[in-house]
């Protein structure tokens, strides 16, 4: 609860954190209403004979062909190292300024500070960032060798009323474990990134605080979640495409603001209680 009050105050008082990110959340917005995924995913979809279960086989077995992995492994290399540095030329400034402001509420934010907060720190972010989508990329990678005896299992049973009971069994419990284990990994490789700002050895301390808080991040991990799918949810159900556009930025600029903001006072916090060494 401290360190939730420590937030909200930070983004009151210090407006620059939410006109930062609000305008990367605009950004994202506006790429969004250009974004060709998903009519490539329906087109896709549309080509694929059979029903789900078939289309989801034929995807399963095309990416995880020894002809073709390499060639999806290269792209998600691509991927994340692209993210990385873009999220890194964006936020490097800004993080280094909410670090400062994190160990020192009277912190006075300067221009220049934000410069040079970019020129120490776009490096370690970039490999910081780089690091943690990377591994969550090849993380859904195996998630598709997790799902595959539970997708064939449903080819075999999808005639069977009781085999589709079992499938759907099966299912459920897959998905759920796919979705812990993200949860986990997620814990142990966020906190690199306030980290970063502190010392050169910032996946050791990143573990120390996953461990030290790990009932406690979990349950805040989960509950983000749990909201961001009901805001999602809720965006889904708005027919106005306008409306749309500009629920869909007030909201995700107020929940990522006090995630990215709550995420460093988190960290600080138990630094502090748990007595963890930086260097």
């Amino acid at each position: 609860m401290q360190t939730l009050l420590k937030t909200f105050r930070t983004i009151f008082e210090k407006k620059i954190f939410v006109i930062h990110i609000s305008f990367f959340v605009l950004i994202v917005c506006l790429l969004d209403l250009m974004n060709p995924f998903y009519v490539l995913v329906k087109g896709l979809f549309t080509e694929l004979s059979g029903n789900w279960i078939d289309n989801m086989i034929v995807l399963v077995n095309n990416i995880m062909n020894r002809n073709t992995i390499l060639f999806y492994m290269l792209i998600t290399f691509a991927i994340a190292l692209g993210l990385g540095i873009v999220l890194s030329a964006f936020f490097s400034g800004l993080l280094y300024l909410l670090s400062k402001t994190v160990d020192n509420s009277d912190y006075r934010i300067k221009s220049n500070e934000y410069v040079k907060g970019f020129l120490m720190y776009f490096v370690r972010l970039t490999v910081v960032l780089f690091v943690i989508i990377y591994l969550i990329l090849l993380l859904f990678f195996s998630y598709l060798v997790m799902i595959s005896p539970t997708l064939i299992i449903g080819k075999i049973t999808e005639s069977n009323p009781d085999g589709i009971i079992t499938f759907k069994i099966f299912l459920i419990v897959s998905l759920v474990i796919m979705y812990l284990l993200f949860l986990i990994i997620r814990i142990y490789l966020i906190y690199m990134i306030p980290a970063c700002f502190k010392t050169t050895g910032f996946l050791r301390i990143s573990l120390k605080v996953a461990g030290s808080s790990f009932i406690r991040s979990l349950l805040a991990f989960l509950f983000m979640d749990l909201f961001y799918v009901g805001m999602i949810s809720f965006l889904g159900i708005v027919r106005s495409g306008l409306l749309k556009f500009i629920l869909a930025f007030l909201m995700n600029s107020c929940f990522w603001s006090t995630v990215i903001v709550w995420l460093f006072y988190h960290f600080n916090h138990t630094i502090i209680k748990k007595n963890i060494p930086i260097d």
